[in-house]
């Protein structure tokens, strides 16, 4: 009889137990259904309502990397930098600019202006896509400020870092917050194929060849002194950086002596520099004459790709030029303009081959 008794508490326990359990998750499914949770790049946990439609971006590289994945017109605020900004060197803003121009202001935006959230709220977003450009407590007080989602998102695109793990999760994280999960993942394999296809066409090079990169964009337009050992490009496809070989790791503005003593074989010029070269090149003309690039008729004109952070699209078009001009028979299939115009269709679904002639000087050429 006592067996019985315990057996029967034992099962009414249980039952309870099944109850509530069965109820407590209905309670969490019900939660869930309204809300889902995305982790940003800082690894912070953020709760947003279910199929938002009003997006704002915040910050270099935020809206960029939207373009490449979302509706533009779910784009429901613009910051002031955006606008007042030549376009030049910006074709998603060249892409979109007639829709941008209609939007409200919602920041001044830029690398050192804090994001308005006042000026937020009256746009009234569902979700703000925000820059790690911005240290943790300017996020965190918006997010307060505003009680709305803020997903931070990657700014770092610019040395070193187009295949950064950063960026493929910020792609990843647009795409589920968007509702477009199947075109980031379109992008990240594009971006794969892409890394896949430059390291197969020059892995196995016999002769590794080696170049300079000059007039590097950095806070403007520079001289042909400005360079970085960490020029990406080169790396995509088997070319020594000259002055990754003399210890510069980053950016860096060498003096015109260490370049004739460096002496590079082949140069590429940033277009964003061209101009200054030009006028240095007119009063320094024995300087250039002297570098073995000039005289052999080995400079070449690469396009400019950051601006408020990273063109991707323009990167890689540069990471094929290399190729092109330092291993042509690597490379022969490759029509420039062709190649250039493809790539760009993939990110933002237009033609900038004739955008980038007409900005820079002719475009990707032979510099006489």
């Amino acid at each position: 009889m006592r067996n019985n008794m315990k057996r029967k508490l034992l099962l009414t326990i249980l039952t309870l137990i099944s109850i509530t359990t069965f109820i407590s998750c209905g309670r969490i499914n019900v939660t869930t259904q309204d809300t889902f949770v995305i982790t940003d790049v800082l690894n912070r946990e953020i709760t947003i309502k279910n199929n938002p439609q009003r997006f704002v971006c915040i910050g270099p590289n935020s809206l960029r990397l939207y373009t490449y994945i979302a509706d533009i017109t779910k784009i429901v605020g613009i910051e002031n930098f955006e606008i007042i900004q030549t376009a030049k060197g910006r074709p998603y803003i060249e892409s979109y600019q007639s829709f941008i121009n209609t939007l409200p202001i919602i920041s001044e935006g830029g690398p050192k202006a804090t994001p308005n959230a006042e000026n937020i709220l009256l746009a009234n977003p569902d979700v703000i896509i925000m820059s790690s450009h911005y240290e943790i407590n300017i996020i965190e007080n918006l997010a307060t400020t505003t009680n709305i989602p803020v997903v931070v998102i990657t700014n770092d695109t610019s040395e070193g870092t187009i295949f950064s793990d950063a960026l493929i999760k910020s792609l990843q994280i647009i795409g589920e917050v968007t509702g477009n999960t199947t075109r980031a993942n379109e992008l990240i394999a594009y971006l794969n194929q892409v890394k896949e296809d430059l390291y197969q066409r020059t892995k196995n090079i016999d002769e590794v060849k080696t170049a300079y990169i000059g007039s590097l964009s950095k806070a403007g337009h520079q001289q042909i002194t400005s360079t970085s050992g960490d020029y990406e490009m080169f790396a995509l496809v088997n070319i020594t950086n000259l002055a990754k070989t003399n210890q510069i790791e980053n950016h860096a503005i060498i003096d015109k002596e260490t370049l004739l003593k460096w002496d590079p074989q082949i140069i590429f010029i940033d277009a964003n520099g061209y101009d200054l070269l030009m006028q240095d090149r007119d009063l320094n003309f024995e300087f250039y004459e002297t570098l073995t690039a000039f005289k052999n008729n080995n400079v070449y004109l690469q396009m400019p790709y950051n601006f408020y952070s990273t063109n991707l699209e323009i990167a890689l078009a540069n990471a094929y030029y290399c190729g092109l001009v330092v291993y042509p028979e690597m490379f022969s299939d490759i029509i420039i303009s062709e190649l250039v115009n493809e790539i760009s269709q993939v990110f933002l679904n237009i033609d900038i081959v004739d955008i980038l002639a007409r900005d820079y000087y002719g475009g990707y050429q032979k510099l006489s």
